[in-house]
């Protein structure tokens, strides 16, 4: 009995070496069942891992040492004993409680439970297995079970890690091309929001061209006018020259009996042409056609500057120039419609894209205009309100009905007669305003008029 605990405690020193700091499982389990068959005297052992389920026990992996022992006879005999004795066959239930030790006339077999783990057997070829002996070798097993669980639990972490690792990286890399996706999807929008916007500036001027025509025009006719007149002042100069000439050539040969009739004709020709009055008017008309070109000019330059597509990098500007351009591209629509009130007030320039705020004014007056049945006002104000630009565009048209006002920034959504507008211009201004990092607004009362309503940061959030 004192050798038996002897055993024991040389059993649970060298086992508890063998186990060690290691988590690798098949490491500490031959070095362990190594321990156990020197003490032992065994010449054969190992484990048998199961996983238990409701239809009983299940083997899942074995461990024999030494590894030559798989192709010993003996071997399936004895796992067939151990796995009816465990109740791995076919009758699923276990026919005995553990530890089993067992004497054939071949080898003795000694089963002991490793609990969460399996089975560890132990084969001798002559001597049994004793009662006391099995005894001192419980704490040893069970040390060894813990170790094993410790090792299972640190293996089930590691495949759990790599499968979150896995997942992660499989993940990451769905993302990554849903992200390219996205940038393409956003791309391809945005190329498709600045066509929107551009075919918009278009219709824009379509609808303004005849206005435009029709201020170019103006200057163009009385400029042609005062070019022909220049043309007759030119004709009647050339006359009076053409006889200043023949003075000079008749003087210069000395034939002074042809000067006297020279001068005559010179001075009835100054007489009858009137130059002092040509001289002055000459000079009114050309200044007349100057202001003319200036004028067509600024009408080519504003048209110039609201349909050519500009670069889409936001700059330092005053918003006030954005009401002015769009005041100057509708005067023609709007002159004969209402009367125009500005209220520019003094405000700090911004960061922002005054092509589009221009074409947001545009929208705004051309759809003021359109709502003033006979003839109206339209006050256009701005100011500074706290740390934001505020700016309206009132009128006193036939005003907007309330089931309509929610739909007004929709897209394709439009009050005026078909084929009369394209139902975007309030959109596309909504999403101007939006990308400036402001808000519109519209408020209306039928048969008073309606008022939208424009908020920009002075700085814009460019998160």
């Amino acid at each position: 009995m004192m050798e038996d605990q002897i055993v024991k405690i040389q059993l649970l020193y060298e086992i508890a070496m063998s186990i060690g700091n290691s988590l690798d499982l098949k490491v500490m389990l031959k070095q362990s069942l190594t321990v156990f068959l020197n003490k032992l005297n065994c010449s054969a052992g190992g484990v048998l891992f199961y996983r238990q389920s409701q239809s009983g026990y299940k083997l899942n992996d074995t461990f024999v040492i030494p590894r030559s022992f798989y192709l010993n006879s003996k071997y399936k005999e004895i796992e067939r004993k151990m796995q009816k004795v465990m109740g791995m066959d076919e009758k699923k239930e276990r026919l005995a409680s553990l530890p089993v030790s067992e004497t054939n006339h071949d080898f003795n077999l000694l089963i002991m439970e490793l609990p969460g783990i399996g089975f560890i057997f132990f084969i001798k070829n002559n001597t049994s297995f004793h009662d006391n002996l099995v005894k001192s070798l419980m704490d040893p097993v069970s040390r060894l079970a813990g170790a094993c669980t410790a090792c299972y639990q640190n293996e089930e972490l590691i495949q759990a890690r790599d499968r979150l690792e896995f997942r992660v990286k499989e993940r990451t890399q769905q993302l990554e091309e849903s992200n390219e996706s996205l940038k393409s999807a956003y791309s391809d929008l945005k190329n498709a929001q600045k066509q929107l916007v551009q075919n918009e500036k278009m219709v824009s001027i379509g609808y303004l061209a005849a206005g435009v025509a029709h201020e170019i025009n103006n200057p163009t006719g009385f400029i042609t006018s005062n070019l022909y007149t220049m043309t007759e002042y030119m004709n009647a100069y050339k006359k009076l020259f053409d006889q200043m000439d023949k003075l000079t050539t008749e003087i210069n040969l000395n034939n002074f009996e042809s000067v006297l009739p020279l001068i005559n004709n010179i001075l009835a020709i100054k007489e009858e042409e009137d130059y002092p009055f040509i001289l002055n008017d000459a000079f009114q008309l050309l200044e007349e056609s100057i202001d003319g070109a200036r004028r067509i000019k600024v009408i080519v330059q504003g048209l110039r500057d609201f349909a050519r597509p500009k670069n889409t990098q936001y700059k330092i500007a005053n918003f006030n120039h954005a009401v002015n351009a769009a005041l100057k591209l509708t005067v023609n629509e709007l002159k004969y419609k209402c009367e125009v009130e500005k209220k520019l007030g003094e405000i700090p320039d911004i960061s922002c894209r005054l092509d589009q705020l221009t074409q947001v004014f545009v929208n705004l007056l051309v759809n003021a205009g359109q709502a003033i049945k006979d003839y109206g006002k339209i006050i256009v104000e701005t100011c500074l309100e706290g740390d934001n630009i505020k700016a309206e565009i009132c009128d006193d048209g036939i005003g907007i009905e309330k089931e309509t006002i929610g739909k007004l920034f929709d897209p394709f959504f439009s009050t005026k007669p078909v084929g009369e507008g394209t139902g975007l211009g309030l959109f596309i201004s909504h999403g101007i305003i939006e990308d400036h990092g402001g808000a519109i607004s519209v408020k209306s009362t039928i048969g008073k008029g309606t008022c939208f309503t424009i908020i920009l940061p002075l700085k814009r959030d460019t998160i």
